[in-house]
């Protein structure tokens, strides 16, 4: 019954998964450095009810971000889906 349901569900993919990946290290004095990768996939899913209507494409989409920080300061930047992955959900 279940995998029926959630197949059936419009928007709701089937299988999904992420990763994450961390690199931290001193930098300079009292500063630390702390790379990351992110990694999320979504897979493809129904656009409507109907059996029959096509489905959306499972995509990647991903975040790089790095982190500097003190005792008292910190800074953090980062890009969300570098590489432009997308597809449509409806």
């Amino acid at each position: 019954f279940l995998p029926n349901l959630v197949d059936a569900l419009p928007g709701a993919p089937s299988v999904s998964a992420g990763a994450l990946v961390s690199w931290e290290r001193a930098a300079f004095g009292d500063w630390r450095l702390k790379l990351l990768g992110q990694a999320n996939y979504v897979g493809s899913a129904r656009v409507s009810f109907d059996p029959v209507a096509p489905r959306t494409g499972g995509y990647v989409r991903t975040k790089l971000s790095a982190e500097l920080w003190s005792d008292r300061f910190g800074v953090q930047a980062y890009v969300l889906n570098p590489f432009d992955s997308f597809n449509d959900t409806f």
